[in-house]
């Protein structure tokens, strides 16, 4: 495990399991991503496949930050070869390039021909992280690919989600939950029983749902939780991750939850919907590479005090502007 740290944040890194991050820790020990320690399920690496990419994916899956990259959402087979639900790179071990105190760089290879870099650093003087990503094409051919980041935090009462104004929801038609698969504005969504749902609130106890989000021009999102929870705020490349997938799960008893996590991952991504590189490539989605070329990415994390107001607008150096009426 890596460990990040200044006086700041303390960022905990597995680079044994996709580089995920496991915690985003403030000075007081409050880990600001959904993180559980489960024994079970079994994951993949430690006993036989459960039968399909998806399944394995989830036995280890924790909590925690995921890059999901050279696919994301379900597994599809392109130019003969199969991607693994959220891809290969979040799960495969990552090696050690450099690392500081307060920052490290990281690499691997990923089952299409392209090699991945991620750096991460903390700011000396603010709980604020920067992550930026370098993808490096080593074949003679252009290859498409997505590219995503997939966070997790706490879904509790009280919670909130903010994002820009103009955006778009877009219920997913398999996974809507209890929503019509109509489009909407942000944040109101119609419910199967006829009602109004309010998308930046968290849902009930019982809740499975995802949905996407168009339109975030701007390339921001903010989690705003009540306390002891921590809040933060996000900004990402949206020329690279362009769309945004609200993913809530709230104690459901299915496989590999079974009624003890309660979550939701405010994702940037590169295509919507859920149905992998495959069809991305057949809408004309994904990030095209160059034969031997190369793309950048970036993302920004703030840690933003408890009752703020809404907030506004997120900064590539993690400037956070709110609505000041409501400050607290």
């Amino acid at each position: 495990m890596i460990v990040l740290k200044n006086p700041h944040l303390s960022v905990h890194i597995d680079e044994m399991q996709g580089a995920e991050l496991r915690g985003i820790y403030t000075p007081d020990a409050r880990n600001a991503l959904a993180s559980y320690e489960w024994s079970s399920p079994t994951p993949v690496g430690r006993g036989a496949s459960y039968g399909s990419s998806e399944m394995d994916w989830l036995s280890g899956y924790r909590g925690g930050w995921q890059e999901t990259i050279p696919n994301a959402g379900q597994n599809c087979v392109v130019d003969g070869v199969e991607l693994g639900f959220h891809g290969d790179a979040s799960r495969t071990r990552w090696s050690i390039v450099d690392q500081g105190a307060d920052w490290c760089t990281l690499e691997t290879s990923t089952r299409l021909p392209i090699r991945v870099r991620r750096t991460m650093r903390l700011d000396p003087d603010r709980a604020v992280m920067y992550i930026e990503g370098h993808v490096v094409n080593e074949s003679d051919l252009e290859i498409v690919f997505l590219w995503g980041h997939h966070p997790a935090f706490p879904s509790v009462d009280g919670g909130r989600i903010d994002l820009p104004d103009g955006c778009t929801i877009h219920p997913d038609v398999n996974r809507s939950g209890d929503l019509l698969t109509q489009d909407s504005p942000w944040p109101m969504a119609k419910t199967s029983s006829g009602e109004f749902a309010d998308l930046s609130e968290q849902p009930a106890l019982g809740s499975h749902r995802l949905l996407y989000v168009t339109g975030n021009k701007a390339g921001w999102s903010a989690v705003r939780q009540p306390d002891p929870y921590v809040s933060v705020a996000m900004s990402w490349d949206v020329a690279k991750h362009p769309y945004v997938w609200l993913w809530t799960m709230r104690q459901t008893p299915e496989y590999p939850w079974y009624g003890r996590a309660s979550m939701f991952a405010l994702e940037a991504q590169s295509a919507w919907p859920y149905d992998g590189l495959a069809g991305a490539k057949q809408r004309g989605q994904g990030i095209k590479i160059k034969p031997r070329g190369e793309e950048s990415s970036w993302m920004t994390l703030a840690i933003i005090p408890n009752g703020s107001g809404t907030v506004t607008g997120v900064t590539k150096n993690g400037e956070v502007t709110f609505k000041s009426s409501e400050m607290q």
